[in-house]
């Protein structure tokens, strides 16, 4: 925006009225509310830094890293994206950051087996420990739609098994009540 200004030589008034022109949202709102109050282009640049600038923000995304949990729908991959972008803007230090990082990731796994194969390969970096967890989902899946298979063929026998049984009974109960009569199973 900065840029933009200098090119088109925009006076103090005019840079004012074209950032609020250039704001969405709450930060644009915030501007609008307060127009009687900032008199300045710089009066209105204090005023989003007062509010969304790095000193006051660093608190916010560390308390969202630290409550930070794996959603019902989110995939691993994007965890571990945000993950790293809240440590970053926390104003975390990136040295020694990785054992902080997996430690968090795996907490915000939420999924004890997962946690236990990561763990178990004694990851030593972040993005190893993504990979593992990528690699034990997918054997989870692939193991558990097994399982439903499995199931779905087990029900099928089972049903099979009861239409057999049935005719069984009703060929049994023929032959009772008709023993001149032919057997129903026969050729």
């Amino acid at each position: 925006f900065e840029s933009c200004t200098l090119v088109s030589e925009w006076n103090e008034d005019l840079k004012r009225a074209q950032l609020i022109a250039a704001l969405e949202g709450n930060a644009r709102q915030m501007l609008c509310d307060s127009a009687h109050l900032i008199h300045t282009y710089e009066g209105a640049i204090l005023v989003l830094k007062g509010r969304y600038g790095a000193a006051n923000q660093i608190d916010k995304h560390r308390l969202e890293f630290k409550a930070r949990i794996r959603r019902s729908d989110e995939s691993l991959s994007d965890l571990h994206q945000d993950l790293r972008r809240l440590w970053t803007l926390g104003g975390n230090p990136t040295e020694g950051a990785e054992h902080f990082l997996i430690d968090k990731f795996l907490d915000a796994l939420n999924q004890p087996n997962l946690v236990y194969e990561v763990r178990r390969a004694n990851v030593k970096t972040f993005d190893s420990a993504l990979t593992e967890a990528l690699r034990a989902e997918a054997l989870f899946s692939e193991t558990k739609r097994a399982r439903e298979v499995s199931q779905l063929m087990c029900n099928k026998d089972q049903e099979r098994d009861k239409g057999t049984r049935a005719r069984t009974v009703r060929n049994e109960d023929f032959k009772k009540s008709n023993p001149h009569k032919r057997d129903l199973t026969a050729n």
